[in-house]
């Protein structure tokens, strides 16, 4: 499997809200005990094994909205298909604090999915959204989203970053994906 967080790469994008995705491949590395401290197809990465299967885990270098030239790389170089890559990335359309799966579907509205989409030509991705939504009243969506996470915020974004780090741990050991949507899709509900 290849699991993929999206962000931005560089001091000035860690703790925001488009990182979200950079902060659980971390959380999920740290959990099997790997570091993903490798250079090559436009990423920082490693290679492991979980249950005899191989398992990369990869944060495109390239920036969002072209992040799917790295992962259409490591697909490549890897010899996985879309449908053995799971990505996880924020999404400011549910609330922060809550997490959504699905085994496939459309960007949304999403620059990364949307460059991973349109550089692969697939939709057939696993997807693991952690919520990055909030009532940002007059801000626009590009600053909101490059901004950092504080408060009561930060707390809700590290509980479901923990969360999603879980899930996919365990489906990397039980290879249920359908557990995984059900536990991602009801995280959080009783607080919004």
């Amino acid at each position: 499997m290849l699991i993929v967080g999206l962000g931005n790469p560089g001091e000035k994008y860690e703790g925001t809200y488009h990182n979200l995705g950079f902060a659980a491949l971390d959380a999920v590395a740290d959990a099997i005990g790997v570091k993903t401290d490798r250079k090559g197809d436009g990423a920082l990465y490693c290679k492991t094994y979980v249950n005899g299967r191989k398992v990369v885990l990869a944060k495109p270098q390239t920036f969002m909205n072209l992040s799917g030239e790295s992962v259409r790389m490591l697909l490549g170089s890897n010899g996985f298909s879309p449908e053995e890559c799971v990505i996880l990335y924020d999404d400011v359309e549910i609330p922060v604090g809550t997490l959504r799966a699905r085994a496939s579907g459309s960007a949304g509205t999403h620059n990364g999915m949307r460059s991973v989409i349109a550089e692969t030509g697939s939709t057939a991705f696993k997807r693991v959204r952690i919520g990055a939504g909030f009532d940002r009243g007059r801000a626009q969506l590009r600053d909101i989203v490059l901004s950092k996470i504080r408060g009561e915020n930060k707390e809700l974004a590290d509980g479901a970053i923990s969360e999603a780090a879980a899930a996919i741990v365990r489906w990397l050991e039980d290879g249920d994906f359908d557990a995984l949507m059900r536990r991602c899709n009801t995280y959080g509900k009783e607080k919004h």
